[in-house]
């Protein structure tokens, strides 16, 4: 099981960027239907990570949150399953770039400078119930800000329509209801 863990750390970024690269080129073609195909590999590599969080967290004897890399992990799972949760209800992957693209980055620079030692000293950070707050906080958190960011887009694409200047962000986001929708999901989820 220890081989895990270091396989996992450098597969993830690797998987991730592929990825990202699938949502900009369906962002950048305007939902071309042949980059499709990539999208579709976020739920097992979502699982994945989770698998590697899970292992990390069994092997460590700790909330992987103790240091930067182990928390940036953390948040980038928890983006992509915030993301994930809204994603398939909604049917919209327009904007999956700007989720999935600093999932990835988390990803690369926690991969890049995570140990793999035990950093837990106290009991505190051992506890069950700790684990629970800690990572829901961090989904909540996550939530929130993927809310504020389709508030965002909603704004753009609205203040485009508003002047009638037909441009970047009409012909790639989605409508403005589904925007909508993807923002109430986020604030429920959060």
């Amino acid at each position: 099981m220890d081989f895990l863990i270091p396989v996992l750390n450098m597969l993830l970024p690797g998987l991730y960027g592929v990825v990202a690269v699938g949502y900009a080129a369906l962002f950048f073609t305007k939902g071309e239907s042949r980059f499709r195909v990539v999208t579709e590999l976020l739920m097992p590599v979502a699982l994945l990570h989770f698998a590697y969080l899970v292992i990390r967290t069994y092997h460590l004897q700790h909330v992987p949150l103790l240091s930067r890399p182990e928390a940036m992990t953390s948040i980038a799972f928890a983006l992509v399953a915030v993301y994930l949760a809204q994603e398939r209800p909604v049917g919209s992957r327009a904007v999956g770039i700007f989720v999935i693209g600093p999932a990835f980055l988390f990803q690369l620079i926690s991969s890049l400078t995570i140990t793999h030692v035990s950093q837990a000293d106290e009991a505190l950070f051992q506890g069950a119930l700790f684990r629970f707050h800690v990572f829901s906080s961090i989904l909540a958190y996550v939530g929130f800000a993927l809310a504020a960011f389709y508030a965002t887009l909603f704004l753009f694409l609205f203040r485009e329509i508003h002047s009638r200047d037909f441009r970047f962000f009409f012909s790639r986001l989605p409508a403005l209801e589904t925007l909508s929708r993807m923002n109430y999901r986020a604030v429920v989820l959060a």
